[in-house]
């Protein structure tokens, strides 16, 4: 049973006269208490560990030791972090040391119910672990036989505890988390049907605390101080405390929280050396002596202030303006323009070329074509996107990384594998040869990327030392049964069956053979956007060439453009120049 606030009164009149007694207490004699009081620190801390890794939830592995410098040094996106894993909105993945790093700030909203049958490991030896978590609030109201209307019965020979009894079965929302371990471990976080909290993030905080908050009041106790100046000193700064959970934090939880090491220390605790009681007898930051107001700081000022956010951000990071990356949100998925198909994921066709539209200098030749900026935009029109398609002979050419690394991406000073798009090869024979150093899988491996899935066709049989290496990336090889004659995917099938793995957005990136494809007249109609990157130079006769052949107007016999754009816009980006725009419908094309 969960309860708001529970403490027995006898407790309530030890801590008030713990109060009355070092109110004026000589703050010399803090550091031997204190002292003191750190000898019995570790072993409260290893008996409240060993109490929490006797649970089987996820995080009972973390077993961190949180403290005020967690408050006043939170770890980034915390706040954000907490809304996400309230309303899991769209499944959610998270490298295993982050969630162990945030789940402890939302476990007095979700409480585990029981594991699932898919729990083991797949063929190629990753375990596969799934836990099914409901809303503390979807558990039945408990009210022991003592009870009647919420109220404890009160007995003459001892006084009760004042319960409050939480109503139960007022909320229906399940999560089901997927662990996966392997080369790529990771925790992929999801809801369980439609059902959505009845309530919002502030009730919950309001019923129960989270364990963050419990262990930082502890900790603060275990120091020597009592509970009242723990509860001032953790609410000087309400914009940080609420941003881990802790909005109705009371004393009674502090006194909850240390309540066993209260009673084993049985010594006197102080108020913190930097505040004081004023004259309405509330704790306020100040000093006792003139001596201690001169020579010592704020409590806050002493604590270390070395940052716990982000960890420096790898070399190849990329920054896009936010002014151009505006100019570009119109071309984009869930932007308000009209869809080529709505059963279909978005579609957007990019690629750079030069002046006289070529890719590259040859078929085997990676030319850079992109200045740094526009390269940018790539990589923030990927992050844009659920997925990046290129077809097989771009993969063996290039060896891509097809990740994303726009600053605030997973890898990039992001969580989890946020913005990273899926890679997606068209190999239907099983060329690709992926092997351990391939930059696409290192880059898995190293969580700045996705682990690719590559469309095979039935008779294509990849050895099973690729499919267990693909798999242990987190990857997976697809097959596409509907092939035509000469051996050939149709582009709407592939969509469709991307579409089926939820997924709602492609960039198509190349290379000229898919481009080439994707812009002829039978296959043009699928796609929704067209991002096209022009570089101020010629590589000459003999490259890789984006093409359509001539086309003539039946009803007058003349030669009229094979193609043509609407709705454009023309991006400067340094010495590059990109066209955003979509491809004209029959109707329009008939005009031209």
């Amino acid at each position: 049973m969960d309860m708001d606030h529970t403490v027995q009164s006898n407790e309530d009149q030890q801590d008030t006269d713990l109060e009355d007694q070092n109110r004026d207490q000589d703050q010399d004699q803090h550091g031997f208490h204190t002292a003191q009081a750190a000898v019995i620190i570790d072993n409260e801390f290893q008996q409240h560990e060993s109490v929490e890794s006797s649970g089987q939830g996820p995080t009972n592995k973390s077993q961190h030791r949180h403290d005020l410098s967690v408050l006043h040094n939170p770890i980034p996106f915390v706040a954000e972090m907490r809304k996400t894993l309230f309303h899991v909105s769209h499944p959610i993945e998270l490298k295993v040391e982050e969630f162990h790093r945030y789940w402890p700030y939302v476990d007095n909203i979700w409480v585990r119910q029981h594991r699932g049958a898919a729990a083991g490991a797949d063929k190629s030896g990753n375990k596969a672990i799934v836990d099914y978590y409901g809303c503390r609030l979807q558990r039945a109201t408990y009210t022991p036989p003592s009870r009647k209307d919420g109220v404890s019965e009160q007995h003459d020979e001892q006084p009760q505890r004042k319960r409050r009894i939480r109503q139960g079965g007022t909320c229906r929302a399940r999560l089901k988390i997927f662990k996966q371990e392997g080369l790529v471990a990771c925790y992929r976080v999801q809801r369980v049907g439609d059902q959505e909290h009845s309530h919002d993030l502030d009730y919950i905080d309001k019923l129960k605390r989270n364990t963050v908050i419990m262990d930082i009041a502890r900790s603060e106790v275990m120091k020597g101080f009592i509970p009242s100046s723990v509860l001032t000193v953790l609410q000087e700064d309400m914009a940080k405390l609420e941003a881990v959970g802790g909005k109705f934090l009371t004393r009674n939880d502090v006194r909850n929280a240390s309540q066993r090491w209260r009673l084993s220390y049985g010594g006197k605790l102080d108020v913190h050396p930097s505040y004081r009681y004023n004259t309405n007898n509330d704790l306020s930051a100040g000093r006792n002596t003139p001596v201690e107001q001169a020579i010592k700081a704020p409590l806050s000022q002493q604590l270390s202030v070395q940052s716990t956010s982000l960890q420096p951000l790898p070399a190849d990071t990329l920054f896009f303006p936010t002014a151009l990356s505006e100019s570009l949100t119109s071309h984009l998925p869930n932007s308000e323009q009209p869809r080529r198909s709505n059963h279909l994921p978005f579609i957007t066709l990019t690629y750079a070329s030069s002046l006289d539209s070529f890719l590259s200098l040859g078929p085997t030749i990676p030319t850079p074509i992109s200045g740094p900026l526009s390269k940018a935009m790539t990589h923030h029109l990927r992050a844009n996107h659920d997925a990046i398609l290129i077809g097989v002979g771009t993969a063996i050419a290039d060896n891509p990384t097809l990740n994303c690394r726009i600053a605030g991406a997973g890898g990039y000073g992001g969580l989890g594998w946020s913005s990273q798009p899926r890679p997606v090869i068209i190999d239907p024979s099983a060329r690709w040869e992926v092997n351990y150093t391939s930059k696409i899988l290192t880059a898995a491996r190293d969580g700045r990327g996705k682990g690719p899935w590559i469309v095979i066709a039935p008779g294509a049989f990849p050895n099973q030392t690729q499919i267990d290496l693909l798999t242990a990336h987190g990857g997976k090889y697809i097959t596409l049964s509907s092939i035509d004659a000469c051996h050939r995917f149709s582009w709407e099938d592939i969509f469709q069956l991307l579409a089926q793995e939820n997924i709602k957005s492609v960039m198509i990136e190349g290379g000229a053979a898919v481009i080439n494809d994707l812009l002829h007249k039978q296959n043009r109609t699928l796609i929704d956007a067209v991002i096209i990157t022009l570089a101020p130079m010629f590589l000459g006769g003999g490259g890789v060439a984006v093409g359509l052949p001539r086309c003539m107007n039946p009803e007058t016999g003349r030669i009229v453009p094979a193609l043509r754009f609407a709705d454009v816009k023309w991006l400067p980006m340094d010495e590059d120049v990109v066209m955003c725009g979509r491809i004209c419908d029959e109707a329009e094309q008939s005009v031209i």
